[in-house]
């Protein structure tokens, strides 16, 4: 719907007067705003409660992107690739709720990408992730290993300090393909690019 926006400066959803623009009987939001050039796109009174596919929603969005974090993703069963290629450094997912993620195309849109997987493929400037208590990492628990949630290893050549590993504020530390399943902990979890100093 917005994908390929190159030339846009600033894309805010509501009608202009202020009232927001809420498609909730849509199951597929699948790239919607893939490439989207927007400095500052505001998806802050944006409802996607009953979305199914989110895959690929925000692949490559070059700009702000205001309320990512207030989605509701209860009924998502395709996240692959959502943020893939985003150019933010701190990312707040404790809202998110994984759990219905699933390793099969259940909304019926034939570009579904079924599970989590690469769903922050090259997120290669981010540097701070919080992923909440209901966000987890192996959805439903039918996703592949493939499937499953991974993050972005991070670089030093990006991010100064980094060394390719995840930490928690205590120094515990992951690799980006093992990362912690809040949902499994109970608890949700802050992760570092940078191991965090004592």
């Amino acid at each position: 719907l917005f994908a390929d926006t190159t030339a846009m400066q600033e894309l805010i959803l509501n009608d202009g007067l202020g009232n927001a623009w809420q498609p909730e009987s849509a199951v597929s939001f699948n790239a919607m705003f893939n490439d989207c050039g927007a400095a500052v796109l505001d998806v802050s009174s944006f409802s996607c409660a009953k979305a199914m596919c989110l895959c690929q929603m925000f692949e490559r969005a070059r700009g702000e992107i205001v309320g990512y974090e207030l989605l509701d993703t209860s009924e998502a069963t395709e996240m692959g690739e959502m943020f893939s290629g985003t150019k933010m450094e701190i990312m707040d997912l404790s809202g998110y709720d994984t759990g219905k993620v699933t390793s099969t195309v259940q909304s019926g849109d034939p570009q579904g990408i079924p599970g989590m997987g690469d769903f922050l493929l090259d997120a290669k400037y981010l540097r701070q992730v919080t992923l909440g208590a209901k966000f987890s990492t192996v959805g439903d628990g039918t996703l592949t290993e493939a499937q499953k949630l991974t993050l972005p290893a991070p670089s030093a050549d990006y991010i100064e300090g980094a060394d390719g590993y995840w930490y928690e504020e205590d120094g515990t530390r992951y690799a980006p393909d093992a990362p912690p399943n809040p949902a499994a902990m109970g608890r949700a979890v802050t992760l570092y690019a940078v191991e965090p100093t004592a």
